[in-house]
């Protein structure tokens, strides 16, 4: 099946994709269908229970929606229903909250859209921690951008605040600086030019932050709504052909920069890492536990003559002592401490 041309991506919690077909331009726009009380800053709904997928036509008129959850595979189904000729809109609702991610196209005539995009959910706990990264390309990265920027997809479960100590905040680290930048939701103020915007008290000022495709953050909720909530990212799948991550001395917070599963022991991490025979003299990766929140470490062993060297392996005690069964997921961020003094450039490849 031939695939048709990308060439341009944008969304408003929606995005479309232009595509080439036969010579002619066409659209194919995926949008979410938010509840009710969706999109206000201190919700407490949860959003994404439906997305409704159009496009222009293209092809011979008579389309197939397709979709999977794993883009490696290449695994795709088409959805129920049936499609009048001309007919292009559709709405996908089995999208509940225990469908973590879907991603979509759209085929007519033997053509189909590249994997256009989709969404991706990733729980936040109440009072807690969540370590996350953005996993699906947006048009407008900023915090405090337009209709439908990455800070709006952030703050639909969230709750804002008067204050700094009141608001549920994000946590962006600098690893050239070895600090955080932070950004709170303002809520409840009642000035309509404020509530919903993220404020920086380092500027005194709205936040300036981006997120961009594969940026990590910490999202801390206070003790105010549900106790578990969903960020839902919505947008296009990356298509670099590679991403480089680059680790320095010190702590990096990183993430799989594609919308995959991918475990850490089948990555190629350890090519770059310096391995050691424990967690004080090797290169680390740490993952965040949600729901005990604290970490889940993995140090790449080296240096003991074993043949376990070059695997990431678990210290123990919790989980036992042995090879890690860390793996990335769509969403998730990490940790990663370099021991060497000389920075490191890991290489991701392209999945799909």
């Amino acid at each position: 099946m031939k695939a048709a041309n990308r060439l341009r991506v944008s969304f408003f919690l929606s995005f479309a994709v232009l595509v080439t077909v036969g010579g002619d331009a066409s659209v194919v726009r995926i949008t979410a269908r938010e509840d009710v009380e969706a999109g206000k800053a201190g919700s407490s709904g949860n959003v994404g229970e439906a997305v409704v997928l159009s496009w222009e036509k293209f092809g011979d008129g008579k389309y197939t929606v397709q979709v999977t959850d794993d883009l490696v595979s290449g695994t795709w189904r088409g959805l129920p229903g049936t499609w009048p000729i001309g007919e292009t809109r559709w709405t996908d609702s089995n999208v509940g909250r225990e469908v973590k991610r879907h991603f979509y196209r759209v085929e007519s005539g033997g053509i189909h859209t590249e994997p256009i995009g989709g969404f991706v959910r990733v729980s936040a706990v109440r009072n807690g921690l969540t370590m996350m990264c953005v996993p699906l390309w947006s048009s407008d990265v900023r915090l405090n951008g337009d209709a439908g920027c990455v800070g709006d997809m952030l703050k639909q479960n969230l709750c804002g605040g008067p204050a700094g100590a009141a608001a549920d905040f994000i946590l962006k680290w600098d690893p050239a600086e070895q600090k955080y930048k932070r950004a709170w939701l303002i809520g409840g103020t009642g000035k309509l030019d404020y509530d919903g915007k993220w404020w920086d008290d380092d500027r005194a000022d709205f936040s300036d932050m981006r997120l961009e495709v594969g940026d990590c953050f910490w999202l801390r909720r206070r003790d105010t709504g549900p106790e578990e909530v969903d960020i839902v990212f919505l947008g296009g799948v990356p298509y670099q052909e590679t991403k480089t991550i680059r680790f320095v001395r010190g702590r990096t917070m990183f993430c799989w920069p594609y919308p995959t599963v991918l475990a850490l022991n089948d990555s190629t991490l350890a090519e770059i890492g310096a391995g050691g025979p424990d967690l004080e003299r090797a290169d680390v990766v740490s993952e965040w536990d949600l729901e005990r929140q604290e970490y889940v470490k993995a140090f790449l062993l080296g240096g003991t003559g074993g043949e376990l060297d070059g695997t990431w392996f678990n210290p123990g005690p919790t989980p036992p002592p042995g090879p890690s069964e860390v793996q990335f997921e769509p969403g998730v961020a990490f940790w990663y401490e370099r021991r060497s003094a000389e920075p490191a450039v890991w290489v991701c490849h392209r999945p799909y």
